[in-house]
């Protein structure tokens, strides 16, 4: 089964919050970032590895993303 990203507008960030520029995202994580804001999606285990659960991009605003398995 394949990992499930979501990634969702935050409100806030705490302050001792992980956050990365969008640029910073490794090329898989940044072909899919866009289409799964405000969503969720599938995606292969190696673009799920680039993104850290709980951590804050930074892209037209702050996003939490969040990976499960």
């Amino acid at each position: 089964m394949n990992p499930t990203i979501t990634i969702e507008e935050a409100d806030s960030i705490p302050v001792d919050a992980n956050v990365r520029d969008y640029d910073e995202l490794h090329d898989a994580a940044r072909a899919v970032f866009p289409s799964v804001v405000d969503d969720t999606a599938e995606v292969d285990e190696r673009t799920a590895a680039a993104f850290v659960d709980g951590e804050f991009v930074k892209f037209t605003g702050y996003y939490r993303v969040r990976v499960a398995e």
